[in-house]
């Protein structure tokens, strides 16, 4: 009978792994890995916009759009508590939001919704001069 060997690697080596895939072009296995790491350290903000870009470069732009909300809702949850005096995070800055807005501009614009393409692109740039 076969022996079977249970690997199992620490959040660091999924991360080195990650992004050995992504940066090859390999956005499948980049993926699997993700979801992975997603079950040892929980859906991070980092995991969020991990997923949407891997998904806007696999062209399935809902699921882009749906892990970009996910980020800014994560980004809005952190600004709050640091307002609210929690100084164990770090303040998201506009570069964040300006980021997250034109992607999001850019997975509209891809799947062919320029109306909504057009109105992230300018909150993107409202993010900055706010």
């Amino acid at each position: 009978m076969a022996k079977v060997y249970n690997v199992s690697y620490d959040i660091e080596t999924y991360q080195k792994l990650y992004n050995k895939r992504e940066e090859s072009g390999d956005y499948i296995g980049a993926l699997s890995v993700l979801k992975k790491m997603s079950l040892i350290n929980g859906n991070d903000i980092d995991n969020y916009q991990k997923f949407a870009d891997l998904y806007y470069y696999l062209e399935q732009y809902d699921l882009s759009v749906e892990y970009r909300y996910k980020y800014l809702g994560e980004l809005d949850r952190l600004t709050l508590k640091y307002n609210d005096g929690d100084n164990t995070i770090t303040k998201p800055n506009e570069d964040d939001y300006y980021n997250a807005y034109a992607a999001l501009g850019c997975a509209y614009y891809k799947a062919e919704n320029k109306r909504v393409a057009s109105y992230y692109f300018n909150k993107a740039v409202k993010s900055t001069t706010a």
